[in-house]
């Protein structure tokens, strides 16, 4: 009995699992054909796409990235490119990656921006696109010395 309980268990964690990577495969692919929607609709607006930069984890100069696109959120912490991936602008702020630039992988595309934050602050994909359609993000200013 004991073994067959943990062979149900076992079970119904793989099916759970495969539900939940489907579900998030599924808001992902949403995400992105609104974000791709988002991308053309800046585009016929003339807003154009700058370089992305990335706050390090400690510090507060941004680093610079190689991406290229729009900032979603005013705060400069989330942004997209031109292809339409999704990023978390956050990079180690080491020496190397100074010199170099951080090279930032893309997220999974939310639906909802920001869900489960710290900050409790929260968008839908759509919504905060047509907002950075009215109010862009300007691009980070390089710091003066």
């Amino acid at each position: 009995m004991d073994e067959e309980w943990k062979s149900r268990k076992a079970e119904i964690f793989e099916v759970q699992e495969r539900n939940l990577r489907r579900a998030e495969r599924e808001e992902h692919e949403k995400a992105t054909a609104i974000i791709l929607d988002g991308i053309k609709r800046f585009r016929e607006a003339g807003i154009e796409p700058h370089p992305l930069r990335a706050l390090p984890y400690r510090g507060s100069r941004p680093v610079k990235t190689t991406h290229v696109g729009w900032y979603l959120k005013s705060d400069r912490t989330v942004g997209i490119d031109t292809e339409g991936h999704y990023y978390i602008l956050s990079a180690p702020g080491d020496l190397m990656t100074r010199i170099k630039g951080a090279t930032l992988e893309p997220k999974s595309a939310p639906l909802i921006v920001g869900r489960g934050g710290r900050d409790g602050e929260w968008f839908e994909i759509d919504k905060l696109l047509e907002l950075r359609l009215h109010e862009p993000v300007a691009p980070a200013r390089r710091p003066t010395a």
